[in-house]
């Protein structure tokens, strides 16, 4: 009789084991992702310890005096090296060229050359206003029109579609999908977008993200994207948790940051905010990023060593974001990385050997 207990309780034990095992959601969400897209979060929390990886927007789309189908940059041509990570959009996802005019096929080659040279992809959306046709920064109130049962949830979804359509297209030719970090509805606590804070409730944006989050991964089975939560700037843990829909819904903690960090006199206002993301990913088991940054014209010469990786360094030597992302380089007025002859190359040659800092030459392999 003890013996058949025993085994009853070795069964009974096994048996809620394997429930355990059935029923726990991964580390990321309730997605089952890729292999290679699984793998790449494991390795940019494993960076986030000990470097930050520098990225640029549209990096090899164009530069300044230059557009191109070849894999060129301004990065490239003053440092010898690429960024680790490369920027994009998909604003204008129903036309086939995105809102900065880079046509999506070209943009779709490009994503998939950075993957093959183990480089990692982030996407943004400046998506259109489907009740005017207006751009993102229309902020007429559309955002409840646009959750189930709303008048305009069609459209949206036929947005969703080609959404996930692009995600899924960004695939090598041995069939493998490129693992893209995406950042839908940012600085959402800003209010010059349609899905920023006067056009819409708190409850109203944490529905649209679980909406968008759902229908990509669950109903078109997009299993190669990591959602990314990127507020504006913030004041406080409170400020920056108002509109997060959940941890089953977002896999990286970010903001985008270009006040603080463009002098000393305001860095401690950086320190706090990197400190509150920092606090964040360690209590949610998440990736931090500041996911986007910049000096626009960079008329400060010296502003990446001084600003930024002043900044970064003054943090304590725990709170590592794995990545940073400038803005493009648009024009001469609005550029955010230097090109070649530009007074700041000297300053961002020494930003770029910075031991802290990781370039595409530098990165390990991210993707096993």
């Amino acid at each position: 009789m003890i013996r058949l207990l025993y085994l009853f309780l070795i069964v009974l034990i096994i048996s809620c084991k394997s429930e355990e095992v059935k029923n726990s959601k991964s580390e990321l969400n309730n997605t089952p992702l890729s292999a290679e897209t699984q793998n790449l979060y494991n390795n940019l929390k494993e960076i986030a310890k000990t470097n930050i990886l520098f990225g640029h927007q549209d990096a090899v789309a164009y530069g300044i005096g230059w557009t191109g189908e070849e894999f060129n940059s301004d990065v490239y041509m003053v440092s010898g090296d690429y960024p680790a990570f490369f920027g994009w959009d998909i604003g204008h996802i129903d036309s086939t060229m995105n809102l900065d005019s880079v046509p999506f096929n070209h943009m779709k080659d490009w994503i998939i050359e950075v993957y093959k040279r183990g480089g990692i992809n982030t996407i943004g959306w400046h998506g259109v206003n489907l009740a005017t046709g207006g751009s993102s920064w229309d902020t007429t109130r559309v955002v409840d029109q646009l959750l189930p049962n709303g008048d305009l949830n069609s459209a949206f979804v036929a947005q969703l579609d080609k959404v996930a359509d692009f995600f899924s297209g960004c695939v090598t030719p041995d069939g493998i999908k490129v693992p893209i970090i995406f950042r839908p509805f940012h600085e959402h606590n800003g209010s010059w977008f349609w899905w920023g804070y006067e056009s819409c409730s708190d409850d109203e944006y944490k529905e649209l993200w679980k909406f968008t989050h759902a229908y990509l991964t669950k109903e078109k089975g997009v299993n190669n994207i990591l959602f990314s939560y990127s507020t504006d700037a913030f004041n406080g843990r409170e400020e920056y948790l108002a509109r997060y829909p959940g941890d089953d819904y977002v896999d990286l903690l970010g903001w985008d940051d270009y006040k603080s960090i463009r002098s000393l006199e305001t860095r401690n206002v950086f320190l706090e905010r990197i400190a509150v993301i920092n606090e964040l990913a360690k209590e949610k088991n998440k990736v931090g990023c500041l996911s986007e940054t910049g000096y626009e014209s960079l008329s400060k010469s010296d502003w990446f060593t001084q600003e930024l990786l002043g900044g970064l360094k003054a943090a304590p030597a725990t709170d590592h974001v794995a990545y940073l992302l400038v803005w493009r380089n648009a024009w001469i007025p609005h550029h955010y990385a230097p090109y070649p002859g530009h007074p700041s190359v000297d300053d961002f040659l020494k930003f770029k050997n910075d031991s802290l800092i990781m370039f595409l030459s530098d990165l390990p392999e991210m993707y096993k």
